[in-house]
């Protein structure tokens, strides 16, 4: 299966990623500098996209 993707950069300092995980769910992903990366999950179903889970940011772990 051929994946599509997504990149900006630049956004609030980060970037966002996006690309189909499988032909009916999508990921997004925004990059926060000291942070871990907010994460979006969709799945469409019924002629619509459905959020079927999130990852909040958090402060990221020190080396």
């Amino acid at each position: 299966m051929r994946q599509c993707h997504l990149e900006v950069a630049g956004l609030c300092g980060g970037g966002l990623h996006a690309h189909f995980v499988s032909l009916n769910k999508f990921e997004a992903q925004v990059d926060q500098p000291g942070q871990t990366p907010f994460v979006l999950h969709m799945k469409f179903e019924h002629w619509g996209w459905k959020i079927t889970r999130f990852d909040l940011p958090q402060s990221a772990p020190r080396p």
